[in-house]
């Protein structure tokens, strides 16, 4: 069905009190999950449709099988993420709104979860973000619920996850530390104090949950923050603070910390 078609639908379920698709549209279980990922993302902002959009998700929620495997996941937040397709974009609804019910209820894991959430992130840390440029309603949304589900995780795969981010550290700590990095190649340098700066601020979110479980000591993630701490701040901090939205947004997760440990 195409996108033409995918309106009509819509428009003949706002004024539907069925939301049943196959009886009327012939569509399968996987097509219909597809068509209300995209309804889902296209009424959530739309104070309007509010009772519509909730009983979207709970359709959602009755079509989908009581464990939800990880390749399903990818398809169903796939359909929910939008045109955008980054995740920043469709917060805070699609995890406060869809994914979050989904874990309380179990039918879906705290790594599964995290693994998507993680590869926004690495994208956003990567060459695909041109000039690592940092909004914190929508790229520290991203950053702050992949800490909170890395938190959640069994301890190997928060290892796993924490191994990943040192790699892509350690690459800008190579670039960091050249001689004269900061003249040769200003714009280099520049983006890996930025990329080293983001990794600090999902290791401060990381901490963050973990304190709030009542967990101090994570030897993988105090290494990681320590390096990370010690390549972002070859900029010092006036500079940051003139220079960077994510610097400020850091402080704030500092003040988090520190309220938690009152």
């Amino acid at each position: 069905m195409n996108w033409f078609g995918w309106n009509a639908l819509e428009q003949q379920l706002l004024s539907s009190v069925d939301l049943s698709l196959n009886k009327s549209t012939g569509l399968n279980n996987s097509e219909q999950v597809l068509f209300l990922g995209w309804t889902i993302n296209k009424n959530a902002k739309n104070q309007k449709n509010q009772l519509f959009y909730e009983n979207l998700i709970n359709r959602l929620y009755e079509l989908l099988p009581d464990q939800i495997p990880l390749c399903d996941l990818e398809s169903i937040i796939d359909s929910l993420r939008g045109h955008m397709y980054q995740l920043g974009w469709a917060e805070p609804w699609l995890f406060k709104d869809v994914i979050e019910t989904l874990l309380h209820k179990k039918r879906v894991s705290f790594e599964d979860v995290c693994k998507i959430w993680l590869e926004d992130l690495i994208q956003l840390l990567s060459g695909q973000n041109t000039n690592h440029y940092f909004c914190s309603e929508r790229d520290g949304q991203t950053t702050n619920v992949c800490a909170y589900l890395w938190a959640n995780s069994e301890t190997v795969f928060q290892n796993s996850c924490i191994k990943t981010l040192n790699t892509i550290l350690e690459a800008q700590g190579r670039i960091i530390r050249q001689p004269l990095a900061n003249t040769s190649n200003w714009s280099k340098w520049d983006e890996a104090l930025k990329i080293s700066l983001w990794i600090l601020v999902f290791a401060k979110w990381g901490k963050y949950y973990l304190n709030d479980l009542n967990i101090f000591n994570h030897e993988k993630l105090d290494l990681l923050l320590k390096s990370a701490h010690s390549l972002a701040l070859k900029r010092p901090t006036l500079e940051w603070k003139a220079l960077s939205e994510l610097f400020e947004y850091m402080e704030k997760i500092d003040e988090l910390i520190n309220e938690l440990s009152k």
